[in-house]
């Protein structure tokens, strides 16, 4: 007959981890005792519930601990995972979006994303992101490439305005161009202002 010794080491053992096969193993009793124990004694059951409770606490901060060494070591899953878990932003309408750029920049998916995002609230905010010279959209995987591009575009295009106005006809300002005389105003061209190089008939001069 197991004596009550035994079953405050096994109560112990299974605190560690709260695994229970694992506890009942390491101290030799089997596991359908175990369990028979629970039912028959009712300070063992409540004793073995607390166990069970603290052991799965202590397994959830082992691999939390684990998890977050993975996360330090630059793991793409175990980061999606603090991630979708811990912060609202990243949840998982984001993880496929995150993947996506993880296969674009493989390693480095989620700094990408953060520069991708920054650069797109940025060029939205400006006014909007143009398309390529192809006609083509820019993806968020590619506003990274397309950042020089898209800084000249904006330049260009708030500095046309100013040096390619289509509003100005020639090169003489306004003040420099002088009204039509509408054609009823005109003056009769006085025949002595016409050319000298036109002979003029005077009377008397036929030939």
């Amino acid at each position: 007959m197991v004596d009550d010794e035994t079953k405050q080491i096994l109560i112990e053992e299974i605190s560690k981890f709260g695994n229970v096969y694992l506890s009942c193993l390491k101290v030799g009793v089997n596991k359908a005792t175990y369990y028979r124990w629970k039912q028959q004694d009712e300070k063992f059951r409540e004793e073995s519930d607390e166990a069970e409770r603290l052991g799965r606490g202590n397994i959830s901060d082992v691999a939390e601990h684990a998890l977050l060494q993975n996360v330090k070591k630059g793991n793409q899953k175990a980061i999606e995972y603090v991630l979708s878990h811990n912060s609202a932003i990243y949840r998982n309408p984001l993880l496929p979006l995150l993947r996506m750029f993880e296969d674009v920049y493989p390693g480095e998916g989620l700094i990408r994303y953060r520069r991708a995002m920054i650069l797109k609230r940025k060029f939205e905010e400006t006014g909007g992101i143009p398309l390529k010279p192809s006609g083509d959209e820019i993806k968020d995987t590619e506003l990274e490439w397309y950042e020089k591009f898209i800084k000249g575009w904006y330049k260009e295009a708030l500095e046309k305005p100013l040096t390619n106005s289509t509003d100005t006809v020639d090169s003489k300002s306004e003040k420099d161009k002088l009204p039509a005389v509408p054609q009823e105003n005109q003056k009769p061209l006085d025949k002595s202002d016409s050319s000298p190089s036109t002979p003029s008939k005077q009377p008397g001069n036929n030939t």
